[in-house]
């Protein structure tokens, strides 16, 4: 059986180290940075932002909830 380890990515940023982990068989199941997708939509069009940017605390509202287990 091939488990891949869940992250949650804090601080991701635009998503580098993230998509370096997808790459080397992590899976990411939250991502989350002081600018969220929104902010950067409208400040910086040009940027491209990564699937995983979203506001992590409308989906994961209760932090003990995640499942992080392999």
């Amino acid at each position: 059986m091939n488990k891949k380890f869940k992250i949650v990515s804090l601080f991701c940023g635009c998503g580098g180290i993230d998509l370096g982990f997808e790459e080397a068989g992590f899976s990411i199941i939250s991502s989350d940075d002081i600018k969220n997708y929104l902010e950067f939509k409208d400040e910086e069009p040009e940027v491209v932002a990564n699937k995983y940017i979203e506001d992590m605390t409308k989906k994961y509202r209760d932090y003990r909830k995640l499942s992080i287990s392999r």
